[in-house]
């Protein structure tokens, strides 16, 4: 035999051994693995002992019998392993992080602090072992010892910057919100570009109130320190502005805008954010400034329409900074003489924008809203058709103010009384919706309550039936909670008489809709629509500002409809009628208080729990 042959066969004899026994490591380590993800550590710590008494050099066995021994909290024998994998790479920095953290997960915090000592001090300019060590502190939970590594870093490798956003996001969820603010201002300091990180950063605590106020101080007091720095005063709007502290944020961005030399740009952003967070007030006199500082401002017919809306919107008790402003229940304004006059001027803010701006959408815009002003506000239906049906007309190169004309001036018509006219309006908008599905659901649900009004119950019916099958859409739960009432009700005693009533006071004829439910509750106290017509009753009261008989409506329905799913509802009721417009702080007060009591799962709870914090004072 040459010698070549017999070197082949050598080989050969070889394999037949070694072949078999790495199938069975690699089964075995296949098995391990599923006994690891079931659960089973008892029986994946007995085959990764196998395969790493066979083989210590393996890591893959290695990390599979370290996370075993932590598991079934065999410490030692994790500590054991480890140490003998530093023997063969001394300066492992990942090893010495492992050895810490089984330490800590021990119970021995000063050998997990020593051992992570150790790293650190032979090599201390290595920015990973900074890294490493911190973040096998953060896995034990030693979030202070994280930062004071971090902090290590800092001073060892000279640069007081270094791990900046690492350590101010340790503080935070520390909570310790205060120095979290100044390692985040030490980054704008450094570079002002940096604060769109730090507000992203730091909007994960701004929410809570104690927070950010003690954020807004620190950043208060450093942009004084830092005049200059515009970085510094956009951070401390912005808390502000999340603070809905909206007149202190409108004198910084003015300031701003001077220093920036933005010609009303700063000003102009504020005031659109602030009428989107309905800080209305405000917002009023931000676009106002425009206006009259920046004549020549490159968006000056949404200036001027901001502000209209503004004005306008401020005086309809929705602002969000007002703490009590005279709303109804229903929650539109008491029309004092001070606030008619305040409508008188959202009038001419829009008339201007229609006189200035005639052909355009903002044009078409500001004279719907006046035509909304007189129909909502003034009450004067034919004012404010007049002025929809010159919409209609003047305004159809823009389908959808086009489209929104109809709908109101079908409002109108059906405020009027006429009824069929009315119907004709919202099937032309619900046909010519410029592509807006809103304005096409809105116009097919004036559609179906004609079809009710009317008595055509089962055409209403299909009509809200397609109006539910997306219940995505803003209208589908109204939608739906007529087409349950009319399911429910349907050829039931007094149902007639009820829509009756409804009709009249959508078109306002309050005494008439009183005169109809006070008939009805005397002719079957037990039918199942009293809770539905006791409750009109009360709205028909507020309408007619007899607050005293409303707050009696709404109490017999609790008292008499125990079962009725509107009882949170008119008690909440109570309590505005008692608060707004009888201003009687002590029974307000009772009446929320028997809405979080009685009713703690109540919709109604988190407004109930503000308007009690309100009255008694307290900041929000």
């Amino acid at each position: 035999m040459s010698r070549y042959r017999r070197l082949i066969l050598l080989i050969a004899c070889l394999a037949v051994e070694v072949f078999p026994q790495q199938r069975d490591d690699a089964v075995r380590f296949q098995l391990a693995q599923g006994y690891e993800r079931s659960g089973n550590w008892e029986r994946a710590v007995e085959l990764y002992e196998n395969l790493y008494g066979k083989d210590s050099s393996n890591v893959v066995y290695f990390e599979g019998l370290r996370r075993g021994y932590v598991q079934l909290k065999r410490y030692d024998d994790a500590v054991r392993i480890i140490e003998g994998q530093l023997r063969r790479r001394p300066n492992d920095v990942g090893l010495f992080a492992q050895l810490g953290i089984v330490y800590a997960r021990s119970g021995d915090e000063r050998m997990a602090l020593s051992t992570w000592d150790r790293v650190l001090n032979f090599d201390r300019h290595n920015l990973n072992a900074y890294y490493v060590v911190a973040n096998a502190s953060i896995e034990s939970r030693m979030l202070d010892k994280a930062i004071g590594f971090y902090v290590r870093g800092r001073n060892e490798l000279g640069d007081p910057m270094m791990f900046t956003g690492e350590i101010a996001n340790l503080y935070s969820v520390m909570m310790n919100y205060g120095e979290a603010t100044r390692e985040y201002l030490k980054l704008i300091l450094q570079n002002q570009s940096q604060l769109p990180f730090v507000q992203s950063r730091m909007a994960g605590f701004t929410y809570r109130p104690d927070a950010r106020r003690e954020a807004a101080a620190l950043v208060q007091e450093t942009q004084q320190a830092y005049p200059e720095n515009i970085a510094l005063k956009r951070l401390y709007a912005w808390l502000l502005m999340e603070g809905k502290e909206f007149e202190k944020a409108f004198a910084v961005y003015t300031d701003i805008d001077e220093r920036t030399h933005a010609g009303g740009r700063e000003v102009y952003d504020f005031a659109e954010r602030a009428l989107r967070e309905r800080a209305y007030a405000v917002a009023s006199k931000a676009f106002e400034t425009v206006a009259n500082r920046f004549p020549r401002f490159d968006r000056m017919p949404a200036v001027k329409l901001g502000y209209a809306r503004s004005l306008e919107e401020s005086l309809a008790g929705n602002d969000s900074t007002v703490r009590d402003p005279l709303l109804s229940a229903e929650g539109t304004a008491t029309l004092t003489p001070e606030i008619q006059s305040g409508y008188n001027k959202a009038i001419e803010a829009y008339e201007s924008v229609v006189r200035d701006y005639r052909a355009s959408e903002f044009g078409a815009e500001a004279l719907y809203s006046i035509g909304r002003v007189k129909f909502g506000r003034f009450s004067d239906v034919d004012g404010a058709l007049a002025i929809w049906q010159q919409v209609s007309s003047e305004y159809a190169r823009f389908p959808r103010y086009r489209a929104l004309a109809s709908l109101s001036i079908g409002e109108a018509q059906l405020t009027k009384g006429n009824l069929t006219e009315a119907e004709k309006q919202y099937s032309f908008a619900a046909r010519n919706n410029a592509g807006d599905p809103g304005i096409k659901d809105r116009a097919g649900y004036r559609i179906a309550e004609v079809e009710y009004f009317t008595g055509q119950l089962d055409t209403a019916k299909k009509t809200l039936q397609n109006l539910t099958q997306n219940p995505n859409a803003d209208i589908a739960n109204d939608a739906l909670s007529l087409l349950i009432f009319i399911q429910e009700n349907s050829g039931k005693p007094g149902l007639s008489d009820f829509v009756k009533a409804q009709l009249y006071v959508r078109q306002r004829k309050l005494p008439e809709a009183v005169t109809i439910l006070q008939e009805l509750t005397k002719a079957n106290p037990s039918s199942p629509l009293t809770d539905e017509v006791l409750m009109l009753l009360g709205d028909a009261f507020v309408g007619m500002q007899r607050y005293e008989e409303a707050v009696g409506s709404y109490r017999t329905l609790i008292d008499t409809v125990p079962e009725s799913i509107f009882l949170d509802q008119a008690q909440m009721k109570i309590a505005t009628v008692y608060r707004a417009r009888l201003k009687n702080t002590s029974k307000a007060l009772e009446a929320y208080q028997i809405i979080l009591e009685k009713y703690p799962n109540s919709v109604y709870v988190n407004e109930a729990r503000k308007r009690i914090r309100e009255l008694r004072g307290e900041s929000l």
